[in-house]
């Protein structure tokens, strides 16, 4: 199970900067700099309310998919560290504004 660290802190499935989304997908497919990478499970807290203290599952992600094949990390659509990194500058307004700082190039 890998865990998901988050700064993105207006993103519904934050819990005190875990993310307690069931799975978390990465993308930015040919990216070659953490920038280029993207949560595509995020969801903005201004139109979802707190996810991650209204619904059954309330423990920290349990699957990670990646669709970078780029980073050293992707195995077969899945990130096979066990401790991940999500970031976002300011108030993320939508997916594409935050990005998988643990991404390593090939």
């Amino acid at each position: 199970m890998t865990k998901v660290h988050c700064s993105v802190t207006n993103c519904s499935y934050n819990n005190d900067r875990v993310c307690y989304a069931q799975r978390v997908a990465i993308g930015g497919q040919g990216a070659v700099e953490d920038e280029a990478t993207c949560c595509g499970t995020f969801l903005n807290q201004d139109v979802y309310s707190n996810l991650a203290e209204h619904t059954e599952y309330k423990s920290p992600c349990s699957c990670v998919t990646c669709s970078v094949a780029t980073c050293t990390y992707h195995a077969d659509h899945q990130c096979t560290l066990n401790s991940m990194d999500v970031d976002g500058s300011g108030h993320v307004a939508i997916y594409i504004e935050t990005c998988c700082s643990s991404f390593k190039p090939q």
